[in-house]
């Protein structure tokens, strides 16, 4: 199954939005990252390994020669990385976060509200689209079995710290008090359940497809296709971007495919997204089943340690969303006809998405250069087959037009999302570091304008009653009519631009990525797999051992297993499993 990767579930939704509510949306998503507890409901869930929204504009959609988009309609795309089947995932959602849905998806056209459940499970399965190829480092992990293993991780390093401080006696103290600390943590990854007999045996199924494909791949130079016209100037990515959070990029490309030309494939001419789909659909998987490990290839993106998560979608065209509706008062007195079709928007292509949260040092554009050129020196054959079928792959020569190519087709996230924090993440609400500036030079416009209106009611006070006027006329006097009414528009000039200075700090700030995780990169969570696994079997070996053994077994263990070495050994990246370290621990 596409969408499944291991025990993750890899969900795209596309919904159509009024141009004019983008920012709303983008400032609701910015207010939730400026106050933490609003997102406590989302970290609860305890399911999702990396989810992100991503506001498309309807100019944004990238032109690398096959022309702009004419569309009417922003969208936004939400893609999730989840455990569970696709109904838990959105009765959690629906349940869990009501509330939060109904303000994430709040300018999405035709949205139902998350409650009650029917409809909005209708909504999203209307607007997904399927993960044409979808891969995961640890397939046999879900999001609850990666921070067990990152709670284990600092303990067994503590461990051999005190391993060479402590005398048999005292050390066996120390492992009694650690194994108690971590006790409810020693889980072990595992196969996810099969759906049906069909999906068990779908990988055996394909294999003999994979493997004509590599040897065709080894055998055949890439077919370059003619351009339609001249790519524009790539727009020049500026440092700061939201799509960097935690630790990590969350790269978002929109790759426009090839839809004017024929192509051959294996001897017979078709389109190249016919083409495109065929080679997704037998590029090797990550070893995430029985049937996989027997086969044994594993998947490309296994031969970086950069990529958490990735996925190639192929996006045929925006879905619409049926007639926006219309207040039947306003509609009469405007003859809208109920009859005639309202304008639908469609892509004058299909576009390849391509998604991957990978760890990052910071958000510039040589940190993920630096990661793209990891991926063409390490699958360059594989990005050649899937790009050759997509507009401006002529321009991709090496390692530098390929970033250069790709990052042509970048849009930024808008709401980035990962949770692997151990415990409670200590992210602090900084919704005040926003507000407060702009809130000092509001509060004095305010003051003017009520001013300004006590002024005017006390003159027509004055002007009603002409006792009223002598009795007010000292406090008249006092406030000056005529020069609160030139203060006025200056206040309101000022009142605005501290609304909009308010507007764009707290876009500027809720933007700010919040911190890393500790050891959230996947060379420590695979490492931290990697000793959980094998401290389980420690455990088990060491019951009943006196202080003495004890202490001369962890002192193999440490040399076997290096706590403190994050590339050797470790669990590589796509198993399921740790594999064995052969050698005696007596």
């Amino acid at each position: 199954m596409s969408n499944v990767a291991g025990k993750a579930y890899g969900m795209n939704v596309i919904t159509p939005m009024k141009p004019w509510k983008t920012w709303i949306n983008t400032l609701i998503f910015r207010v939730g990252r400026l106050t933490p507890d609003t997102l406590t409901g989302l970290l609860g869930l305890s399911l999702i390994h990396f989810a992100r929204w991503v506001m498309i504009r309807r100019d944004q959609w990238p032109d690398l020669g096959q022309g702009p988009q004419q569309l009417d309609n922003d969208y936004m795309l939400f893609c999730s990385n989840f455990n569970g089947t696709w109904d838990q995932y959105i009765d959690a959602f629906s349940d869990g976060i009501p509330n939060g849905l109904d303000l994430f998806w709040y300018s999405s056209t035709g949205y139902p509200h998350s409650v009650p459940i029917t409809p909005f499970k209708d909504y999203i399965l209307h607007n997904q689209v399927d993960t044409s190829y979808y891969y995961d480092a640890t397939p046999g992990s879900a999001q609850r079995d990666i921070k067990a293993a990152l709670r284990v991780l600092p303990v067994v390093r503590e461990l051999s710290r005190q391993h060479g401080q402590q005398n048999p006696a005292e050390f066996a103290a120390s492992w009694r008090r650690a194994l108690i600390q971590v006790q409810n943590d020693l889980g072990t990854p595992g196969y996810a359940p099969v759906a049906s007999n069909d999906t068990r045996e779908a990988d055996w199924n394909r294999e003999p497809a994979v493997h004509r494909a590599i040897a065709e791949r080894a055998a055949r130079p890439a077919q370059a296709i003619p351009p339609c016209q001249p790519a524009p100037a790539p727009k020049p990515r500026p440092d700061n971007t939201t799509s960097y959070d935690g630790g990590h990029y969350f790269l978002t490309l929109l790759i426009p495919v090839q839809n004017q030309h024929l192509v051959e494939h294996y001897g017979i001419q078709c389109s190249a997204v016919q083409r495109l789909r065929d080679v997704l659909a037998t590029l090797p998987t990550a070893l995430q089943s029985k049937a996989t490990e027997s086969i044994g290839l594993n998947s490309p993106f296994a031969r970086t340690r950069r990529t958490h998560l990735a996925r190639l979608v192929v996006i045929n065209d925006v879905q619409y969303n049926g007639r926006e509706g219309e207040d039947a008062i306003i509609g009469a007195l405007k003859k809208t006809s109920l009859t005639t079709p309202q304008a639908q928007d469609r892509l004058s292509c299909p576009f390849l998405l391509f998604a991957a949260d990978f760890d990052a040092a910071d958000d510039s554009v040589a940190s993920v250069h630096g990661y793209l050129g990891e991926l063409w020196q390490s699958m360059e054959p594989e990005l050649r087959a899937v790009l050759e079928n997509c507009y401006g792959y002529e321009r991709i020569r090496d390692a530098s037009t390929f970033c250069d190519y790709m990052l042509a087709c970048e849009v930024e996230t808008t709401m980035p999302f990962n949770d692997y924090w151990p415990g409670a993440p200590p992210l602090k609400n900084r919704i005040r570091e926003a507000i407060l500036p702009p809130l000092i030079p509001a509060a004095g416009a305010l003051a003017v304008l009520i001013g300004g209106l006590l002024t005017g009611v006390l003159a027509l006070l004055g002007y009603l009653s002409d006792a009223l006027a002598a009795w007010l006329a000292p406090c008249i006097h006092l406030l000056a009519p005529k020069t609160w009414c030139l203060l006025i528009p200056a206040a309101l000039a000022v009142l605005g631009a501290s609304l909009y200075w308010g507007v764009k700090r707290t876009l500027a700030v809720g933007g700010q990525p919040f911190p890393a995780a500790p050891n959230s990169d996947l060379r420590s969570v695979l490492k931290a797999l990697y000793l959980q696994q094998h401290l389980v079997r420690f455990a088990i070996d060491a019951q009943g051992l006196d202080d003495t053994t004890l202490h001369t077994r962890f002192a193999a263990f440490i040399r076997h297993h290096q706590p403190t070495e994050l590339d050797e050994p470790t669990q590589p990246p796509g198993v399921v499993r740790s594999p064995a370290i052969v050698g005696d621990l007596s």
